[in-house]
């Protein structure tokens, strides 16, 4: 078994790092209002993914599942 050195593993690190971030520079935040207003009117919001995109969206919808299910004391 190989074992990936101290410095190859801060380089794959520093690599994702810059990966999300420009990432993150493409998302369209406009829809984060209409995803809020949908669970204000207690409406469906389907999230999904494929591979790693599928683990993000379950990442959101647990953060959503945690802030609702703190706003009524029931966490």
């Amino acid at each position: 078994m190989v074992t990936p050195s101290r410095q190859s593993t801060t380089s794959i690190i520093a690599s994702h790092v810059k990966a999300v971030g420009a990432a993150i520079t493409t998302l369209d935040w406009a829809v984060a209002p209409l995803i809020a207003d949908a669970l204000r009117k207690a409406d469906r919001v389907y999230v999904c993914g494929n591979g790693g995109s599928a683990a993000n969206a379950m990442h959101l919808v647990l953060h959503i599942s945690e802030a609702r299910l703190k706003a009524h004391n029931m966490f």
